[in-house]
């Protein structure tokens, strides 16, 4: 089925993102219990996440958001009807995670040890996160197919699958199970996230090559097209780099928490935790903002981007009221599960003090990261990403680590400090968006397609003389 966007309507942009959202939600759900095991198993396996974890996602993810950018090409080719073209842009995405993972592989080892604090923690969870690299890979080339188009809930019911996966690989593997499975610890944590999200990336695949859509979007045409290749690794390599280096920052900000205090970095990572809980609203309202957009972009419709971007701003509004609520109710609970009594460093008293009082800060912290992932999904769209790259590079920079390390390291500043920082990134990172999006140039250039379909004739052939 064939899906068409009239008017970037709260009620089209809800639909795309509800199900997007949920499939976040299950992934940092995995996150989040990969945490609350670890926390059980070892505190400094839980520190481990943040201080490891937070350079090989920045890897990681600036190849996933790469990968991602795809969905632009599928969006605007949905739009302009051109369905028989779509199913070829994967496949170049299969083909860059074939070329990237090896290298990635052969130099993990030595990043660890040239990055990282050498701890066997550390080493362990830089490591073994680059190797489950591929899976990530595949699941963003294939999602992009369903994400450009606005079909959306196919990949709500495998994330939840992929999450089911993950906790009860993680129970048996970070802590063992008798004398059959070995105790693995973060190995064990990483390996059972791994699968839950192959597994995700093997059913879409093979739903993306069905009978059906061979047919209606001609997925079984897997040549390589060095055009297509290239067009989309100039618009994803912009984003790409500036998630790198945004992680990268975010990780400087993690190591001068760990330098100032136990108390700095054991509240830092635990608010870090929480937030991933709170991240899966916004991560949908891109994805869905994007999909739209690039669908009203390629009908050419860009005059309706407008109704879109105020149906996004509606729908971060009424999740700021939920984020408050689930805050307020649930700070202990969140605290409790995150907390190793028997290894934390810290008092813990003094310690949920510190998380509850900067709770109301990431709430609005929340609401303006959801402004600019929705203004900047919207520019994505248009492939205006190279602006998106240098407003993120200078804003986390600027805005983010100057900050922290003129006012809360150098000063040794209380950690609520370090939280104000944050805010006063959010706010000032969204207002250029904010602008660029008031702007019309980006419109005039936002185009990426060619107005008539382009389907591979070669594809066809095959497919029709497999039929007869």
């Amino acid at each position: 089925m064939k899906k068409v966007f009239e008017t970037g309507s709260i009620k089209e942009l809800w639909g795309v993102t509800a199900s997007l959202a949920i499939s976040y939600f299950s992934m940092f759900v995995m996150t989040f219990v990969d945490r609350v095991f670890l926390a059980a198993y070892s505190q400094d396996a839980l520190q481990a996440c943040t201080t490891a974890g937070t350079p090989a996602w920045a890897i990681i993810f600036a190849v996933v958001t790469l990968i991602s950018m795809s969905e632009v090409i599928i969006a605007q080719r949905n739009g302009a009807g051109q369905y028989t073209s779509l199913g070829s842009t994967p496949w170049q995405m299969v083909y860059l995670s074939v070329l990237v993972s090896p290298f990635l592989f052969y130099i993990a080892p030595t990043l660890a040890e040239l990055i990282l604090d050498p701890t066997p923690y550390n080493r362990e969870w830089f490591v073994w996160s680059i190797y489950s690299a591929p899976a990530y890979f595949l699941l963003a080339a294939f999602t992009a197919f369903y994400v450009g188009q606005g079909k959306s809930n196919i990949i709500k019911w495998l994330a939840l699958l992929g999450n089911a996966v993950n906790i009860i690989l993680d129970y048996f593997l970070i802590f063992g199970y008798k004398d059959i499975i070995p105790s693995l610890g973060v190995k064990g944590a990483i390996i059972a996230t791994g699968m839950g999200t192959f597994v995700q990336a093997l059913i879409l695949f093979s739903i993306f090559m069905s009978k059906k859509n061979k047919f209606e979007f001609g997925t079984w045409n897997f040549k390589f097209d060095k055009q297509q290749f290239y067009q989309i690794v100039k618009i994803g390599f912009p984003p790409g780099i500036f998630i790198l280096f945004e992680i990268a920052g975010w990780a400087l900000f993690y190591h001068m928490m760990i330098a100032l205090s136990p108390l700095h970095i054991t509240t830092a990572n635990l608010v870090q935790s929480i937030l991933f809980l709170y991240f899966f609203f916004g991560c949908g309202l891109e994805k869905g903002a994007s999909a739209i957009a690039g669908n009203l972009i390629g009908a050419n419709k860009k005059h309706l981007l407008s109704n879109l971007a105020r149906s996004g701003v509606w729908l971060s509004f009424i999740y700021l009221i939920f984020t408050g609520l689930t805050l307020y109710l649930f700070a202990d609970f969140l605290i409790l599960y995150l907390v190793n009594k028997d290894s934390v460093v810290v008092d813990i008293p003094t310690l949920s003090n510190a998380v509850k009082a900067v709770l109301p800060l990431l709430a609005v912290y929340i609401l303006f990261e959801n402004f600019r992932w929705l203004l900047g999904g919207i520019l994505i769209a248009a492939g205006d990403t190279f602006f998106m790259m240098l407003t993120g590079f200078f804003s986390v920079w600027i805005f983010l680590i100057l900050p922290t390390y003129l006012f809360v390291y150098l000063t040794h500043a209380h950690i609520v400090y370090a939280f104000w920082v944050w805010l006063f990134y959010s706010v000032l990172a969204t207002l250029p968006i904010y602008l660029r999006y008031r702007s019309s140039g980006w419109k005039e250039r936002a185009k990426l397609i060619t107005d008539s379909p382009q389907p591979d004739p070669i594809s066809l052939d095959i497919i029709s003389n497999e039929e007869n």
